[in-house]
């Protein structure tokens, strides 16, 4: 192969809508996942106060802990490039355990 062989092939991605789409949509998830972290801090803060003055786990936050969980792998999936699937607020609100 040529060096002219190489640069006809070259495909400029940086010049395609898609990527920069993409790009634009992993900044908003950026921040999607710091408003996560925040509640993340604030559920395990709730919740250790619960505990503390109830002696038990609160329930709804256990499902709620869960759903964010499964929110911050499908975050880090679509931010690392494992998936083209756009977490929440583009898709459903997690449920469950992580697929």
């Amino acid at each position: 192969m040529t060096d002219e062989t190489a640069v006809t092939e070259f495909k400029p991605h940086w010049k395609e809508r898609k990527t920069w789409s993409r790009g634009l949509f992993m900044l908003l998830f950026v921040l999607v996942f710091w408003i996560a972290e925040f509640l993340l801090a604030m559920a395990a803060v709730f919740q250790f106060g619960f505990v503390l003055f109830t002696g038990r786990a609160n329930d709804r936050l256990l499902s709620f802990s869960d759903d964010l969980s499964c929110l911050f792998y499908q975050l880090v999936r679509y931010l690392t490039f494992k998936s083209d699937e756009r977490p929440y607020p583009f898709s459903d609100w997690p449920g469950g355990a992580p697929d």
